[in-house]
């Protein structure tokens, strides 16, 4: 689990994180959560005690984006992270833009998970537990279930759902 997703499933702050590891530097802080630096050895076990063990060091050293991370893509073509305690208007102002302005024909008219559902058709199963799916008999979330739609959506060369976590430009 990234440290990032340890903090929004337990309902904390960057800041608490500060208050509870002595030693810890805001900007550090800032690295470690965005996977832009792993800790050290003395700062790892503390962040491992803080984290009950769930934050390991190769959480760190994956290069996915943490889960409660909403992935804006900018009309210059980068991409933004918008963390959940993020309180930058401006840039909660922007995706909400951005998502207002998008073409007609790129977003399907019903959720993104209910357009997911329709392209994948009896690949996917809905467990009737909030948030767990089964695709190709594997358990997955509802990001996964967009990333196999848009992986099909691709391969059609259509224009791809965009879902909170989901990347949708592809690296060639």
């Amino acid at each position: 689990m990234k440290l990032a997703d340890f903090l929004f499933y337990t309902n904390r702050l960057p800041r608490d994180t500060l208050v509870a590891i002595d030693g810890l530097k805001p900007n550090t802080l800032t690295l470690y959560l965005r996977s832009k630096r792993v800790p050290n050895a003395t700062m790892m076990a503390k962040i491992e005690k803080y984290t009950y063990g769930l934050v390991t060091r190769t959480d760190f050293l994956d290069p996915t984006p943490p889960k409660c991370v909403t992935i804006v893509d900018m009309p210059d073509g980068r991409e933004r992270h918008v963390y959940p305690w993020t309180v930058n208007e401006k840039a909660l102002r922007l995706a909400a833009e951005l998502e207002a302005n998008r073409d007609p024909h790129e977003r399907p008219a019903e959720h993104p998970l209910q357009h997911a559902f329709a392209i994948l058709g009896c690949r996917v199963v809905d467990t009737g537990r909030e948030g767990i799916f089964l695709l190709d008999c594997g358990i997955t979330d509802a990001r996964g279930i967009v990333r196999a739609a848009n992986l099909e959506l691709r391969m059609r060369g259509l224009p791809l759902i965009h879902y909170p976590g989901v990347l949708t430009r592809w690296r060639s």
